[in-house]
C-alpha cells in the first residue's frame, strides 16, 4: 500500500522535525501493532530518497533478535553508518579501535565515547530508532539509561 503513511507528511510535529524547525525529537508511540515500525520505516524511506547532505542514520530495534535490541549492536550500526556517509570520522573510529586493548572497540562505554564524538562533529544528522522500547531489558549490561542518553545527545 503505497500511500498508507503519508498522513505523517501533513502533520505539523513532523514537518517541524523534517524542517529543523523544532527540537531535534520526533516521538512517535502507540500500542503495540499500531503501524509504528512500519511509519518509522516508511520516514526511512522517504528521507533517504531525498537528496540531502545530512546523514541519516537508523536502527529497527526487535524483541526477538538478541543482536537488534543490545545497546552495543545499536551503537556499532549507528557509528558504522554514520563513518560511512562521513569519511572524514575515519580517523575518530581508527584513533577509538587503536586504543582499544581487543581487535574491536566492542564495550559499550568505548562505542558510546566514539559515537559521542562522531556526533559532535558532524554539524547535523537525522536519526530514526524504532522500537527502543524493545531494548529496555534488565540483562542489557545494565545500560538502562543509555537509551535515554541517545535521545538526548541527538536532540
Amino acid at each position: 500500500m503505497p500511500d498508507t503513511c503519508n498522513w505523517i507528511l501533513t502533520r505539523k510535529q513532523y514537518n517541524d522535525w523534517v524542517n529543523n524547525d523544532s527540537s531535534g525529537i520526533l516521538w512517535i508511540y502507540g500500542i503495540p501493532g499500531s503501524g509504528k515500525s512500519v511509519l518509522a520505516s516508511s520516514i526511512v524511506d522517504r528521507l533517504s530518497s531525498k537528496s540531502s547532505f545530512v546523514p541519516l542514520l537508523y536502527f529497527f530495534c526487535s524483541s526477538r533478535n538478541k543482536n537488534r535490541r543490545v545497546s552495543v549492536h545499536i551503537l556499532r550500526s549507528l557509528v558504522f553508518q554514520l563513518e560511512s556517509q562521513r569519511p572524514g570520522l575515519a580517523d575518530l573510529v581508527e584513533a577509538a579501535y587503536k586504543a582499544s586493548t581487543s581487535k574491536t572497540a566492542d564495550t559499550f562505554e568505548q562505542l558510546w565515547e566514539l559515537f559521542e564524538r562522531m556526533v559532535h562533529e558532524t554539524k547535523s544528522l537525522t536519526c530514526v530508532v524504532d522500537g527502543l522500547d524493545e531494548c529496555l531489558e534488565r540483562n542489557d549490561e545494565g545500560h538502562w539509561s543509555a537509551h535515554f542518553s541517545l535521545v538526548g545527545l541527538l536532540s
